[in-house]
């Protein structure tokens, strides 16, 4: 098997230079034991059930077979071992003679060296030995000994980690990133690349990259204030934070849908969401003159990343596992790359984007800097999502319209008569569609009257136990659709109810110039539950969010759920925590991101948020739930 590591070495390498601005720099990239033995495992043990046929005389009396290859550092040298089965005797028609079996252990240590080229790391058997199932010394037939001898050193020999396809990758991508920089500059760092040394260390086999940079300029003077941003600066801002979040998503779902483990989903989930939220920080306000800011977010997002593509890498297929190698590999260094703007600037460049995605799927035909805002499949069903939530029909006919001036009147006459078909068991429920059995109350005529009603004052009486049912209704549908211990379930309901009240007062419309239009914040973030378009691109409908209040409540509740069980419940630290605590903190991920949960407490105005949310949890919590119309003023 010949492994590639890939051009996200790249990063590793130029950020050490930075870092360390001498001449030559050597960049580390560590191998870890458990991608070794899957790297054995690919080209040795290569017999269904993993198991490597080292002898076989065909008999069916002489054959020697080894099994669950595990690999470890020992000083200067790669242990090797693995299972033993072994079979001796003289076959006679049909029978073995002087049969004999043995179960044990093989060791092998090897020496890793670099190649004549210094472009491939290759293994040498310095020792081999038979081990008894405790570790001792064996005392087994020498014939047994000599098809160990003959064999196994020149099958384990055959397992390389081949870095030539790297090198020239990073050669042909680097100037991809540093276009700014000077063309001599780039053609020096470019010619002196190569491997140094490799050698066994605690953390695995350990390579160093080498390469010559020059010392860095003298930095610029002080310059007067930058003015603020043109809206062609605005436009070229925003279109690399949609390059880099449609990068950023290709990738995570890729490795998503690469992991077995529902740990690693989550944090890769985590990364995307706080990678995102912090593209919607620094879209909403956009810093003058201090540096470009998605290279700051690509950055943080990729140091975030490493933890959870070091765990994949060790799990995925040896040729998968050295790509996510080449991530974790990179991500110490990335935070360095910024000190590269004196050779002329980092660029995070849509063809070295499309570069580094290409490596993690070199398969795929899909463009990785598409940025779509329709539903992905594909993502949720990667990052530990069901599928896409159904979407409501838009309505084709225009019953009354409550942004009419003669509606509030209307409304008022329908409340004072025993017929209502506004009222909760409203009786046509039974030729109604609802969203689901949870649901079966609610009429489509009442859900169709809540997809266009920005509810006055004087309509509240009848909107508020409305919107009520709706929430609770869809904290049920999602409660039965979820597992969440049952010590935790009596907090869901509040908490979805609290939260609409918190965003929106539980509207999904407003009136703006006499049309009713969905609620929007100038971060994106639309309708009832508030769901950021920019955040959940991908995992939700964006029309449908805007028009269909039910399709919003559904959505929030799903978000809502995976914060409070993976986010809050998930940590031991807050599970014992009080039902209060555990709806805050819920919350708190809710508006801010998985990584906004623990900066909260430093910041006084996420306090009094946390404050003004538990004040509505517990009105909830109390049966006070309607006085949310407190939001609306006097009726």
């Amino acid at each position: 098997m010949r492994g590639r590591c890939t051009p996200w070495i790249l990063f590793a390498l130029l950020g050490w230079a930075a870092a360390s601005r001498a001449d030559p720099v050597r960049v580390p990239i560590v191998i870890d034991p458990r991608l070794l033995a899957h790297l054995v495992e690919v080209r040795v043990f290569d017999q269904p059930g993993g198991v490597a046929r080292m002898w076989d005389d065909g008999s069916g009396c002489n054959l020697l077979l080894l099994r669950h290859p595990q690999v470890s550092m020992r000083g200067e040298v790669l242990r090797v071992t693995a299972d033993v089965e072994a079979h001796v005797g003289t076959p006679v028609g049909d029978s073995c003679l002087f049969a004999f079996e043995w179960h044990g252990m093989l060791e092998a240590l090897e020496k890793p060296s670099l190649d004549r080229e210094r472009t491939r790391v290759d293994f040498h058997v310095v020792d081999s030995s038979l081990l008894e199932p405790d570790g001792s010394q064996t005392l087994v037939d020498s014939v047994l000994w000599s098809w160990v001898k003959a064999t196994v050193p020149s099958r384990l020999e055959t397992v390389t980690v081949d870095l030539s396809e790297t090198l020239a990758t990073l050669r042909d991508a680097l100037p991809l990133f540093l276009s700014g920089a000077p063309p001599q500059l780039v053609d020096g760092i470019v010619t002196s690349l190569g491997l140094e040394e490799v050698r066994p260390t605690d953390e695995g086999l350990a390579l160093w990259l080498r390469f010559s940079l020059p010392a860095p300029p003298a930095p610029p003077a002080p310059s007067a204030p930058v003015p603020a941003l043109s809206p062609e600066e605005l436009a070229r801002f925003e279109d690399a934070a949609e390059r880099f979040d449609a990068f950023l998503t290709f990738v995570l779902r890729q490795a998503g849908s690469e992991s077995g483990e529902a740990d690693v989903r989550r944090e890769l989930l985590r990364v995307l969401l706080d990678g995102r939220e912090e593209l919607v920080d620094v879209l909403a306000s956009p810093p003058a003159g201090a540096g470009d800011p998605v290279r700051v977010v690509f950055l943080d997002t990729w140091e975030s990343l490493a933890p959870a593509l070091r765990r994949l890498g060790d799990e995925v297929p040896a040729e998968a596992g050295l790509r996510y190698l080449s991530l974790v590999t990179a991500a110490d260094a990335l935070r360095a790359l910024d000190a590269l703007g004196p050779f002329g600037g980092f660029e995070i460049s849509a063809d070295g984007l499309r570069r580094l995605a290409r490596v993690v799927a070199p398969a795929s035909a899909e463009d990785p800097l598409a940025y779509g805002s329709e539903v992905d499949p594909g993502l949720r069903s990667a990052l530990g999502f069901g599928p896409p939530l159904p979407e409501p029909p838009d309505d084709p006919e225009q019953p009354p319209d409550p942004r009419s001036e003669l509606w509030p009147h209307f409304s008022r006459l329908l409340a004072a008569v025993s017929w209502n078909p506004l009222a909760i068991g409203e009786a046509r429920a039974a030729e109604a569609k609802s969203l689901g059995d949870a649901l079966a109350g609610i009429s489509l005529d009442q859900l169709r009257r809540l997809d266009r009603w920005a509810p006055r004052a004087s309509e509240l009486d009848v909107y508020l136990p409305l919107m009520r049912d709706l929430l609770r209704g869809v904290a049920s549908e999602r409660l039965a659709a979820d597992s969440l211990d049952a010590q935790y379930k009596p907090i869901f309901s509040p908490l979805v109810l609290a939260t609409a009240w918190q965003e929106t007062c539980w509207r999904q419309f407003v009136r703006v110039a006499g049309n009713v239009r969905a609620i929007r914040s100038r971060a994106g973030a639309v309708g009832l539950m508030q769901i950021n378009t920019r955040v959940w691109r991908g995992f939700y409908s964006v029309p449908s969010l805007e028009r269909h209040v039910s399709y919003n409540a559904r959505a929030g509740s799903e978000i809502l759920m995976r914060y409070l069980r993976d986010d809050v419940v998930g940590d031991h630290a807050r599970s014992a925590a009080s039902p209060d605590d555990l709806a805050v903190a819920a919350y708190a991920v809710y508006n801010g991101g998985p990584a906004d949960l623990e900066r909260r407490a430093r910041h006084r105005r996420a306090r009094a948020v946390d404050r003004a949310f538990l004040e509505k949890f517990r009105a909830v919590e109390g049966g006070q739930d309607l006085a949310v119309a407190a939001c609306f003023g006097p009726a």
